[in-house]
């Protein structure tokens, strides 16, 4: 990830402005996401169902009561302040 410091020395050095963007985005869209546990899901199985927590860029965790999280329903996050979402690797399916 860059630091900030990256960011500010890349701006002065005449390099274009989608490259600038492109670090910018890479610098705020980094590892910024927050830890989340059962209780911010609703969860049968294997899928989640429902994102019940307040966290603006909730990280999914693998497993959630003991069962891996291997698909995520399409509506998930919806109604919800999200605008971001780490999938665990294991994710394999949207619905």
């Amino acid at each position: 990830m860059l630091s900030l410091y990256d960011i500010l020395k890349t701006a002065r050095t005449g390099i274009t402005p989608s490259l600038w963007n492109m670090a910018a985005a890479r610098a705020f869209f980094g590892e910024t996401f927050e830890r989340t546990d059962e209780n911010d899901y609703v969860y049968n199985d294997h899928t989640i169902i429902f994102y019940k927590g307040g966290k603006l860029r909730p990280k999914v965790p693998e497993t959630l009561g003991n069962n891996a999280m291997t698909e995520i329903a399409a509506e998930a996050f919806s109604g919800s302040s999200v605008n971001a979402v780490k999938l665990p690797e294991g994710m394999e399916v949207i619905r």
